[in-house]
């Protein structure tokens, strides 16, 4: 297929049931959803994760490569690992993985799946904001160095500290990550930033936080993400969880994400994006392929419109 700008992806890993046969099922209903162009893929995790979604992925079909659930994972092994780490080892380690995904990112455009963008996070958790906004900088001015070919680069931002309550990741400030992207700039890769509505609705408390942060972005903005969030415990997670609810047809304790606010923020977003992605996760754990399908249907439909109307204004 050709690839349209942005792409609509799906972070189909979020919502993917647990018995093997259910999975293909799920997989290739996902795929033939009008306007899905790919996946967004959680790689780095294992060998076997990474082996089953380049099955998974059809050849000719552009997809992002996340790296926040391996971050996640190595920084609640290790409190030190990230690229903003002032730890040197703990900064080196998340340097080799991105040199791992470097070289998976080749061995995959070798296999016919090309891996648009890749993205990652300011991790970790921290106490000294500038001391990881420099080395934040030091990173990102290495990776940017190394040949990626035709694939880009993403920051996405998770929640920063705020003084009013306790962080779910606890990352760099939106402008912070904004200016080390700005003083590497020399690099030979694009870098951009992407905004997740519950990341920032649940760093902000507050529904409108995802519009806020995607217009602090400004022109470095390169890609949205629909996943929810929740301000009351339900059965995706407690309060506040980065748990990525469902877009929900009107608000419901189960999710903020309403259609509604999400037809409002994507219609304030730039035409010059890289990507729309939606990420949900489905409970009760005894859905069916078809009803998780049917829970991330909307939010295809809500971006494959905001991507017409991007290609209709070019």
């Amino acid at each position: 297929m050709t690839p349209r700008t942005p792409a609509v992806v799906v972070g189909a890993y979020a919502a993917l049931p647990s018995e093997a046969s259910a999975q293909d099922r799920f997989i290739r209903g996902v795929l033939d959803l009008p306007g899905v162009d790919g996946f967004e893929l959680p790689l780095m995790i294992d060998a076997a994760t990474d082996r089953r979604w380049l099955d998974w992925t059809p050849p000719g079909r552009p997809s992002v490569a996340t790296l926040i659930p391996a971050f996640a994972i190595r920084s609640r092994q290790d409190p030190r690992f990230g690229l903003a780490s002032a730890d040197p080892e703990g900064r080196a380690a998340a340097l080799d993985l991105l040199r791992r995904l470097h070289d998976t990112a080749r061995q995959w455009h070798d296999l016919g799946r090309e891996l648009s963008v890749v993205s990652m996070s300011s991790a970790p958790q921290m106490t000294d904001p500038a001391a990881a906004e420099r080395a934040f900088e030091c990173s990102l001015r290495e990776i940017r160095g190394w040949d990626w070919g035709s694939t880009r680069l993403v920051v996405e931002h998770c929640d920063a500290p705020r003084p009013e309550h306790a962080p779910e990741k606890g990352y760099l400030a939106l402008e912070r990550e904004v200016r080390a992207i700005e003083r590497t700039d020399d690099g030979r890769t694009e870098c951009g930033i992407a905004v997740n509505w519950g990341r920032s609705v649940l760093e902000h408390r507050d529904v409108a936080g995802a519009a806020r942060d995607a217009a602090r972005a400004g022109d470095r903005l390169r890609g949205f993400i629909l996943s929810g969030v929740s301000d009351r415990d339900t059965e995706y997670g407690p309060a506040w969880a980065d748990a990525h609810t469902p877009v929900v047809h009107e608000a419901s304790d189960d999710s903020l994400l309403t259609l509604s606010r999400a037809r409002d923020v994507l219609a304030r977003l730039p035409r010059e994006l890289w990507y729309l992605a939606v990420k949900t996760g489905a409970k009760p754990a005894s859905l069916s392929a078809t009803q998780r399908i049917a829970l991330i249907a909307p939010a295809v439909q809500l971006l494959t419109a905001t991507r017409d109307l991007a290609e209709a204004a070019k």
